[in-house]
């Protein structure tokens, strides 16, 4: 018997009364809530209960202006324990009478045994970057009309519309991990747009991009490793004494090459380096680490060395970078600037797991990309198979499998996992194959859905007229 739990969401009144919610942002592992209001400002509800009310001892409000917003989690190690993470709320917005972006940190911190929100203390040591504990971090980047940020373990990216660019960066606590608020910052990657972008995604170790037709993949291994600057080290060199051959008055003097010209002694001399000779710094890290971001220490602890940011273009097929299209005729078109005013777009992407990504595109059809490689630690490919239904879906929220027409219901599906075959022959007979997906669950309801969060895989928040209602089922 399937019974199913409703509730609408009850909010402070002073807040609900004066400001309407305009969309939603939940992180999983500590349960926290960011609500975003009609003047842009951000109301952030940690370790919530969706079927109780919020407290109001632990929210924290972020004051306008905000363009885009997400969370961050910091870990120092790939499989750290949820106590061992650290949870950011990351703000981008113009700052009054700055043409640059403003980048806000917030973190989760036990204050008095109460969990809550505050102001995170952001260094960087780069070139572009101003940081003030009280204001935030002012980046040397237009922003333009609009920002848009995407989070995910250590790395979060960037895109800047009017400057078409997106930048890629690193972070990482520094001091006690339990206890600090202190952050540091590390640009990693500038990309340059040259093709329109319709929405940006990082996670499982890729940064992908959603495009015309199709969307662009980057492993993060090579955007996050970057280049390391070659030092030049100008230390002193020593002189090393190497004896070849002693002859017995050096053994009886106790010396080698002995001022006696009867010395017979074979005597060489060789130059020694004592500093690290200007040698790249590399980087010791598992390709699992690295994907998940700034985790990497250096082999040698050399001051002088630094780390010099990528800069590549969005077509470039540097560091395996590769595009998958919707179809093979898609994937020819997105070449055209006049086929990306009618093209299909990729609106939306989720991760399913590591190697599995469901994407909505622009005309209501959903997308499963499966990225495969032939060999471990060879060269990744992506194919893309359509998902068959029989709604137009609107909107996509995956944990792990859900989705909405964007009106008036819900639909929870399910999708049967199905492996890549690596046979060429049998790829080739598949890739026009659909991947048949069926309906389990349906809710309907009374106001038109503006925004959809997944809380488990049964239980989900919907942000209606501006009314937040919870659902589960069981």
């Amino acid at each position: 018997m399937v019974l199913m739990q409703a509730c609408k969401l009850n909010l402070p009144h002073s807040l609900r009364s004066s400001l309407e919610v305009n969309s939603l942002l939940f992180e999983h592992s500590s349960n926290t809530l960011a609500l975003m209001h009609s003047d842009s400002s951000i109301l952030l509800f940690p370790s919530l209960s969706p079927f109780s009310s919020p407290s109001t001892q632990s929210q924290t409000l972020i004051p306008p202006f905000s363009s885009s917003s997400c969370f961050l989690r910091l870990q120092s190690t790939p499989n750290s324990s949820s106590s061992n993470t650290r949870v950011i709320f990351l703000v981008a917005g113009p700052r009054h009478g700055d043409s640059r972006v403003l980048l806000r940190f917030w973190i989760l911190h036990k204050t008095n045994n109460i969990n809550m929100f505050v102001k995170a203390k952001v260094s960087c040591n780069q070139k572009g970057f101003v940081c003030d504990d009280r204001v935030g971090v002012l980046v040397d980047l237009s922003h333009g009309i609009s920002v848009k940020l995407a989070g995910s373990v250590n790395v979060f990216a960037m895109h800047s519309i009017s400057a078409r660019k997106i930048w890629v960066f690193a972070a990482k606590m520094i001091g006690d991990e339990v206890d600090s608020v202190s952050v540091k910052l590390m640009k990693c990657a500038v990309i340059d747009c040259t093709i329109p972008i319709c929405s940006i995604t990082v996670s499982s170790g890729f940064f992908i991009l959603g495009e015309c037709n199709g969307v662009r993949i980057f492993p993060l291994r090579h955007i996050i490793k970057g280049k390391m600057k070659k030092q030049r080290d100008y230390a002193r060199k020593k002189e090393k004494k190497t004896v070849l051959q002693n002859c017995g008055a050096c053994l009886e003097n106790g010396e080698c090459g002995s001022s006696d010209k009867n010395c017979k002694s074979v005597v060489k001399l060789q130059s020694v380096d004592n500093g690290l000779g200007g040698k790249n710094i590399a980087f010791k890290e598992s390709a699992e680490s690295l994907s998940n971001g700034y985790t990497g220490k250096p082999e040698v602890n050399n001051p002088a060395a630094k780390h010099k940011t990528l800069k590549m273009k969005q077509e470039s097929s540097a560091g395996g970078t590769f595009f998958v299209g919707f179809t093979n005729q898609a994937a020819q078109n997105q070449k055209s600037n006049m086929n990306q005013l009618f093209s299909v777009k990729a609106v939306s992407i989720h991760s399913l797991s590591q190697k599995k990504f469901l994407i909505l595109d622009s005309v209501g059809e959903l997308h499963l990309l499966d990225l495969y490689s032939m060999s471990p630690g060879s060269e990744i490919f992506g194919q893309m198979r359509r998902l068959s239904h029989i709604i137009k879906v609107q909107m996509l929220a995956v944990h792990p499998d859900i989705y909405t027409n964007g009106v008036h219901s819900v639909h929870a599906m399910s999708v049967s996992d199905v492996e890549v075959s690596l046979n060429e022959n049998e790829k080739s007979e598949n890739e026009e194959k659909q991947l048949q997906i069926s309906a389990i669950e349906a809710v309907f309801a009374s106001e038109r859905i503006q925004d959809l969060i997944p809380l488990s895989t049964n239980a989900i928040l919907m942000l209606g007229q501006g009314n937040i209602y919870a659902y589960a089922i069981s």
